[in-house]
């Protein structure tokens, strides 16, 4: 048998954890056919874990892609059958669930039979060669040592005496949860680190420490109840009466009905979307969070610069506490290494120099082979990309390498000679799909998910010369943070529409909408054309496609889009799009020409009425909604958040944000009446007194 290096304490030290071993196999009959090799030792069972092909007798099977199940389990023999193919997300997966002393098997094809195939893809040429500097594999015949005796248990069992194995880290960590209880409301704490280092385990102490102190009730959230059993049971090892005053409680649970509790813990908050947490924030003032930052669930990084910016708008005193020290195997544990260097699940951002000079930048394409075959070049390109979306997984990973259909384009600053990427821009793109392909897409029977574009266009705006235009998908684009707001991301994008090679006539982005990015988009060129109605699972926010033409068949379609966008959107806004930030509203109708149009005399008319004669505002919510729309077109109404969200969402006055807090409708109507009749009086000629002529009877015929 062949596994990793051991990496122990001091001799003789009772304290050092066991290593964790690799052990890599290669070769034998296909999936289903002899599974298991000949260990010589027919009596033994390893009662573990199988992931992929036919499980042998004493395994429990998964498929693939039911790995995710694994998390927040701990199991000491995890078979990877790979002889078709590594699953990249089960590996990651299976990796995190092996405890000190454990054992993952990775099974591999013949690689000398399957070389010349594994060639034809860069991801696994790539893979093919890291594994090359691995512990030599062994046939499976030869794997000694596969099972583990039938006494030893396969997964990890309670934690009796928590108190006695906490680590420094956890010991603060702890710390700063007990305190969330016991100090001032509104000081949360964000525990941060990779898999393995013991926070979720923090949590439980900490929640099993305040209860043996007294009685208060503490609930625990997260993605999924079973992710959260560490938890319960280090609560459990330190107060054995927690459960009576621990409970679980899931985030729909939490923000539908409210329950009350003096302590809120929850677990991989990266892997909530970031308005329920904000929400949660909001209706909990002592609340306890945990977060991976590396390991499979990708996203920590990206979800620690976005949630970052919500805690210091909302929490002044928040508290995070880093862990470092792994928990549940030794440090410097070499699976973890082999694990990262094959996922990049440790890729870092490049450190800049503070003198970094950005006008000499060079923006050029780049392909997937390319960056398979530099090693330090995809480390960068990858951790780049990792900062940009709230959930990137390993997946991702062979996606970028493997799929033809990317471009994929890097800007990079030369520096000492040499020259960084500090910027990358990732698109799809889009060919127009066959006549039969395109008629199902039109008609809604087909969403085959390698035309998003087409599938939003025809299949819901009803664009359907969409159908017959090449089309490019911008994925993502990022700039390194401490170089952002400098212009180059606009250079970045100005770069890829202009380059002719990739054979687009339009340019479509999807991204969760805030006022910044809208902002950015439509500086670039992009113009909206539709505005979801579902919030992200994972971002939270609603979701919008902005389209700029490349050539006039481009322009054909944006028209087309803009024209739909313009006589829906508005209407969408008090039934589909009640509780949409109106700031981000703003910014999709102020100074936007397709909006523009000058209401009627009509509606003038009766908006004056309301200005100028106290003529009740639900008695003319048609017109004064076509004067609000139009005076946010051409950017000449003030008050427009109270505009947008009294009247083009129809708030009731109490939900209108932008109302003082002692305002109600007496102090926003006399707001609204203002702002109606300073638009009036500068941008159509009605004026009070204008008004009141206005009102005069006719005089007799034959009076003078």
């Amino acid at each position: 048998m062949t596994g990793s290096p051991a990496t122990t304490g001091p001799a003789g030290n009772p304290a050092s954890p066991p290593p964790r071993r690799l052990m890599l196999v290669e070769g034998g009959p296909g999936p289903g056919t002899g599974n298991r090799p000949d260990t010589g030792d027919r009596d033994r069972t390893a009662d573990g874990i199988w992931i992929g092909g036919n499980a042998p007798p004493g395994y429990t099977a998964l498929r693939p892609r039911d790995a995710p199940g694994l998390l927040g389990t701990e199991h000491r023999l995890i078979v990877l059958d790979a002889r078709r193919g590594v699953d990249p997300e089960a590996l990651g997966i299976a990796a995190g669930c092996i405890p000190a002393g454990g054992t993952l098997v990775l099974w591999l094809p013949d690689r000398a039979a399957d070389r010349p195939a594994a060639g034809r893809s860069p991801y696994h040429r790539r893979l093919m060669r890291l594994l090359d500097t691995f512990p030599e594999p062994v046939r499976p015949e030869d794997a000694a040592g596969w099972d583990l005796p039938a006494d030893e248990p396969t997964t990890a069992g309670p934690a009796t005496t928590p108190d006695r194995t906490v680590t420094p880290d956890q010991e603060r960590a702890v710390g700063a949860v007990e305190r969330v209880l016991s100090g001032h409301r509104r000081r949360p704490a964000l525990l941060i680190a990779d898999r393995g280092r013991g926070k979720s385990a923090a949590l439980g102490i900490a929640a099993g420490r305040i209860l043996r102190r007294g009685t208060c009730r503490i609930l625990v959230s997260g993605r999924a109840r079973a992710a959260a059993d560490v938890v319960f049971r280090h609560a459990l090892g330190v107060c054995p009466q927690a459960h009576l005053h621990l409970q679980w409680a899931g985030i729909d649970t939490l923000l539908d009905r409210n329950p009350d509790a003096d302590l809120l813990l929850v677990d991989e908050a990266a892997g909530i979307p970031l308005d329920r947490l904000a929400t949660l924030l909001a209706r909990y003032p002592r609340i306890a969070m945990a977060t991976t930052v590396h390991g499979y669930e990708g996203s920590g990084r990206g979800f620690l610069l976005r949630f970052r910016q919500i805690l210091e708008r909302h929490c002044r005193g928040w508290h995070p506490v880093t862990l470092h020290a792994p928990v549940r195997w030794a440090p410097g544990d070499p699976l973890e290494a082999r694990i990262n260097q094959l996922l990049l699940l440790d890729a870092a951002l490049p450190d800049l120099p503070p003198d970094t000079d950005i006008r000499n930048a060079s923006i050029a394409p780049v392909t997937g082979p390319e960056l398979a075959a530099d090693e330090d070049e995809l480390r960068t390109v990858f951790s780049l990309l990792v900062t940009a979306h709230y959930r990137t997984r390993p997946r991702d990973l062979r996606q970028l390498l493997d799929d033809g259909s990317l471009l994929i384009y890097r800007l990079r600053l030369r520096h000492a000679g040499t020259f960084r990427t500090v910027g990358v821009l990732l698109a799809v793109r889009e060919d127009a799909p066959d006549p039969d392909l395109g008629r199902e897409i039109a008609l809604g029977r087909r969403r085959p998910g390698s035309h998003v574009l087409c599938e939003i266009l025809a299949g819901q705006l009803g664009v359907h010369q969409a159908l017959a235009v090449p089309l490019a998908r911008i994925r993502r684009i990022v700039i390194h943070p401490s170089l952002q707001r400098r212009g180059l991301g606009r250079r970045l994008l100005q770069r890829f529409c202009d380059e002719p090679d990739n054979g687009s006539g339009l340019v479509g982005v999807q991204f969760a909408l805030s006022p910044e990015l809208v902002d950015f988009w439509r500086g670039a060129g992009f113009v909206p054309v539709r505005v979801g109605t579902r919030h992200s699972r994972f971002a939270g926010e609603v979701s919008g496609l902005f389209l700029r033409s490349l050539d006039r068949a481009g322009d054909a379609i944006v028209s087309a889009a803009t024209a739909g966008f313009r006589k829906q959107f508005p209407a969408s806004l008090p039934r589909l799009h009640r509780g949409l930030d109106a700031e981000i509203v703003l910014r999709l109708l102020s100074d936007n020409a397709a909006f523009a149009g000058m209401p009627e005399d009509g509606d003038l008319d009766d908006v004056a009425g309301f200005c100028f004669a106290r003529i009740a505002e639900a008695s003319i919510p048609q017109s004064l909604g076509r004067v609000v729309l139009w005076g946010l077109a051409i950017g000449a109404l003030s008050e427009a958040r109270l505009c947008i969200e009294r009247v083009l969402q129809a708030r009731d006055w109490p939900d209108c944000g932008s109302l003082a807090g002692d305002e109600g409708r007496r102090g926003g109507t006399a707001r609204l009446r203002q702002a109606c009749r300073a638009l009036l009086e500068s941008r159509a000629g009605r004026t009070a007194g204008e008004y009141r002529r206005g009102l005069r009877p006719p005089a007799p015929p034959g009076s003078p």
